[in-house]
């Protein structure tokens, strides 16, 4: 039996926030990198959870999302 996606991501999200709390104060751009992902992540699982209510503001978010993080290159 496989773990549901939610508890996996909530592993995930917590190990994204172990590392942007490791690494914040050195490393700006990488821990800005690893917050856009997480957020994607959570985004994602709203989805999941509910598609016609998160879809189009998800679409919107992560648009912001992967445009901030290429403004960050």
């Amino acid at each position: 039996m496989s773990t549901p996606i939610t508890d996996r991501a909530a592993i995930a999200l917590k190990q994204i926030d172990d590392r942007i709390s490791a690494i914040a104060g050195n490393w700006p751009d990488e821990s800005r990198a690893l917050r856009c992902l997480k957020t994607a992540i959570e985004w994602l699982l709203l989805i999941e959870r509910d598609p016609f209510h998160a879809g189009g503001q998800a679409l919107t978010a992560l648009t912001t999302i992967c445009d901030q993080w290429q403004a960050t290159k």
